[in-house]
């Protein structure tokens, strides 16, 4: 059971209350926006601070999120009911390993392959993370099997932070899972119409369209200027204070139907004519892609 603290009075600003809740920041701030809840205070800096009663519900929804409970159905209630559903529960729903990974595993084991057993076990483990990533900022919407995310390959900035994907706060792996929820985030859905496809083909690839598809989508996204741009989210966070200037993207799709793409925040003005000369730089990225896709993109099947 879940109890608020000894110190009813003592409030956590948002980094206390990601390590006390295991909740990001950037999912508190989503919560908070998507449910009303949680609602912190403000101190004379307008910096959040978090009651000891909401981070108790907090750590308790987290509980119950870790056997697949969804937190739009566990927002409203109160902590002692939300203590009443964990002592109620069993055990955490078993999702993994699903019988074709159990075989899989178990011709590895009779094989004696131990780095094999090594490397599928770690990507079992990625892929775990990565879908409770995307899980979380989904929220109360719901997934189906087939539901593409933008999932983070490879990053690279000037805080420590950016160097490592799994860092990464709220960009890990972003769900996709309708065209209309996914035109309610203007940088992606304009990032998929400047590389010329559309968002359908996007969500739910047409196998008899695709050779066609990827043999044509090879473009750049390009945002000249990135302060108030529409494109852009995360201005006052992001934009404002680390003195982005210009995005430019470039990618393509590849036969699979799988979207690669290479997203670059820079700190000096882009100009049109030299965007358009990433065209050529995203097609040889997609050559090179195509001869290791399934590697590449193992993690975020």
């Amino acid at each position: 059971m879940i109890v608020p603290g000894d110190q009813p009075d003592l409030d956590l600003n948002i980094s206390a209350a990601e390590r006390e809740t295991g909740l990001s920041k950037d999912v508190l701030r989503m919560w908070e926006r998507r449910y009303g809840f949680p609602h912190p205070t403000r101190d004379d800096n307008a910096e959040r601070r978090y009651p000891a009663d909401q981070v108790a519900k907090l750590r308790a929804i987290k509980r119950l999120m870790e056997t697949g409970m969804r937190p739009g159905k566990l927002i409203e209630q109160s902590l002692e009911e939300l203590n009443q559903l964990a002592d109620s529960r069993t055990g955490p729903r078993r999702h993994y390993p699903a019988p074709p990974l159990e075989r899989d595993l178990l011709a590895i084991l009779q094989g004696h392959n131990a780095q094999g057993l090594q490397h599928a076990l770690t990507n079992l483990l990625m892929r775990q993370g990565l879908q409770r990533f995307a899980l979380d900022i989904l929220g109360s919407q719901p997934a189906s099997p087939s539901m593409k995310c933008l999932t983070l390959m490879a990053t690279v900035g000037v805080k420590p932070e950016w160097h490592s994907r799994k860092a990464s706060a709220g960009h890990q792996a972003i769900p996709l899972p309708s065209k209309e929820l996914v035109a309610q985030a203007p940088m992606i859905s304009n990032l998929i119409q400047q590389f010329g496809l559309e968002i359908d083909t996007v969500l739910a690839p047409n196998p008899n369209l695709l050779v066609d598809v990827e043999q044509r989508s090879y473009n750049v996204f390009h945002v000249p200027d990135a302060a108030g741009s529409p494109y852009i989210p995360a201005q006052e966070e992001f934009v404002v204070p680390f003195g982005v200037r210009s995005v430019l993207g470039f990618g393509g799709m590849l036969p699979s139907g799988n979207l690669f793409a290479i997203i670059l925040f820079s700190q000096s003005r882009i100009q049109r004519e030299v965007a358009e000369m990433f065209k050529t730089l995203a097609l040889s990225i997609k050559l090179v892609v195509l001869s290791f896709e399934d590697t590449v993109f193992a993690l975020s099947h």
